[in-house]
């Protein structure tokens, strides 16, 4: 039950370190083995806390976006920063 558990609510968690070669098998049946340490931009925590900021602005804007009451096109071109001319 772990290990399915574990398979369903982390696949990003898992496909990222695959991807970074840190763990190699198969997630179904998960088989997963550790075959190398986590690469250092993985392990800076300036990086990561850097991060963090980003997706938190990245989730404050989308909020904002939903309880938008005005144009949310005029919105979408202020957040990318492009001229815009409504019709």
């Amino acid at each position: 039950m772990a290990s399915q558990s574990l398979r369903h609510s982390h696949p990003a968690a898992l496909a990222m370190l695959d991807r970074y070669g840190v763990i190699e098998g198969s997630l179904s049946p998960l088989e997963i083995e550790v075959i190398a340490p986590l690469p250092a931009a993985l392990r800076d925590q300036s990086r990561l806390d850097d991060k963090l900021k980003r997706d938190q602005q990245k989730l404050y804007a989308l909020v904002q976006y939903v309880k938008h009451e005005g144009d949310r096109k005029a919105f979408i071109h202020e957040y990318f920063g492009l001229p815009y001319c409504p019709h």
